[in-house]
């Protein structure tokens, strides 16, 4: 997952933006659409299979934050998508996904510190 979380943070918000952004390159906020593109690219490339888990996993967990923040049920998006996860990477890969997931989801602040932690970013977060 580290690697996964220094391209997915090494990159300028996906905005082409050269470095005039102070924040860029930092753990935080931004677009979830935007986020979710990044990921999608970076999940096609990957061949590692700890980080295209830790990838599918983030991915679901920014899916089901959209849905919930667009007030949509849960799944009305992201079951689509696990659905073509599972034919494409198989049973084992996406269980390892939705429990990437669900710790997003459940325990956000914990994994934040330890992804900034990992990647020398915990005291400008």
């Amino acid at each position: 997952m580290n690697a996964e979380a220094e391209s997915v943070s090494g990159r300028n918000g996906g905005s082409g933006e050269s470095g005039s952004d102070p924040k860029a390159g930092k753990l935080g906020p931004q677009d979830p659409k935007v986020q979710m593109a990044r990921l999608d690219a970076l999940i096609a490339a990957e061949s590692d299979e700890e980080r295209l888990r830790a990838g599918l996993g983030i991915r679901l967990a920014l899916g089901l934050a959209q849905e919930m923040r667009e007030g949509k049920p849960i799944g009305s998006q992201t079951t689509e998508l696990v659905a073509g996860w599972m034919h494409d990477y198989g049973q084992d890969t996406v269980d390892a996904a939705t429990r990437v997931a669900r710790e997003f989801l459940i325990k956000p602040e914990e994994l934040r510190k330890s992804l900034g932690q990992r990647l020398g970013l915990e005291g400008q977060a």
